[in-house]
């Protein structure tokens, strides 16, 4: 479980890095395996402010 925990950081810090690089407004990724909604994550930037909601 260790693994795939750290597997999903990795895709935390991917979206955060590519957001700031291409200075994007919003984004949300889920990543679904056999119909379960295994990982989400909706990230937004309102007037300069970073905002993360993880499910």
């Amino acid at each position: 479980m260790v693994q795939f925990t750290e597997k999903l950081n990795k895709v935390t810090e991917y979206i955060n890095k590519m957001m700031d690089d291409q200075q994007a407004v919003g984004l949300s990724v889920a990543i679904v395996k056999d119909a379960d909604i295994i990982y989400s994550i909706g990230v937004g930037n309102l007037c300069g402010l970073s905002m993360g909601i993880q499910g």
